[in-house]
């Protein structure tokens, strides 16, 4: 019994976090969630087709599909140290460059700029940047928020992205350091879990991938792929504070849903 509520604890902390409800939205939250868990899905069981397929139509969906080639990546190191031998795994490997391969010349057929997916980012407002901004100045550009602007409801809503972000790459720092940092005796590399360490290193560029257009903006439901952050949470062995987080995610949904459902960007 106490098992399998430790199984739920994950599942709980996706439900109740303040921007699931983006999943039960007409946004593209909930389709690329289902092409992802099928990736990882079908990757783990050796169906190595079907893990391809789901993430081609992954990249298709949204530009974050891309990365899910690290666990394509991963697989292939854990086979060449058990030394096995796999031509169809290297062939899917590359089904997610594919599927922005093609969305690119989609762009360009239509637009005449195949990455226009990047350098239209600035039409999405919310002070995106077609050009690469990193992190260190995108927090100077919230702090400058935070002692110059007007206390409005924007203000707080980049308050609210701001704490969502930072606890989250906090909690998947931590999760980083557990699950990829090198192991063994004498300066031997030793990956413990080659899946926990794909989804890991997932996690850290799902959250950091969007700051690169200069704002924490819809960072509250970019994050909701982000999935070690929940498996983190999940393990924590203090009952009290798990609780706790959870109270406050439910407050925090309710507040947001309540403002989303009025009309209001809060995400």
């Amino acid at each position: 019994m106490t098992r399998n509520l430790t199984n739920l604890w994950p599942i709980l902390f996706l439900v109740i976090f303040p921007a699931s409800f983006f999943f039960a939205a007409v946004y593209t939250e909930g389709l690329f969630f289902l092409l992802f868990i099928c990736t990882l899905f079908f990757l783990k069981k050796d169906k190595l087709f079907l893990a391809g397929l789901f993430a081609f139509l992954a990249t298709l969906t949204r530009l974050i599909g891309l990365f899910l080639i690290i666990f394509f990546v991963l697989k292939l190191i854990e086979n060449l140290k058990l030394k096995i031998k796999n031509f169809n795994l290297f062939i899917v490997t590359f089904f997610p460059v594919l599927g922005l391969s093609i969305y690119a010349f989609y762009l360009w057929q239509t637009t005449g700029d195949p990455f226009f997916f990047l350098h239209s980012q600035w039409a999405f407002g919310a002070h995106r940047s077609s050009n690469l901004i990193f992190l260190p100045q995108v927090y100077y550009r919230y702090l400058n928020i935070f002692f110059t602007a007007n206390w409005n409801f924007q203000y707080f809503i980049s308050l609210f992205e701001f704490f969502i972000f930072n606890f989250v790459l906090f909690v998947l720092v931590l999760d980083f350091i557990r699950n990829c940092l090198p192991t063994g005796k004498a300066g031997k590399l030793e990956i413990r879990n080659f899946d926990r360490m794909g989804l890991s290193i997932f996690s850290l560029v799902n959250l950091i991938l969007p700051t690169l257009t200069g704002t924490f903006s819809s960072i509250p439901r970019y994050a909701l792929f982000s999935l070690s952050f929940f498996l983190y949470l999940s393990q924590i062995k203090n009952l009290l504070i798990k609780v706790a987080i959870a109270i406050i995610f439910i407050i925090f949904h309710i507040v947001m849903l309540g403002f989303f459902s009025q009309g209001y960007f809060v995400s």
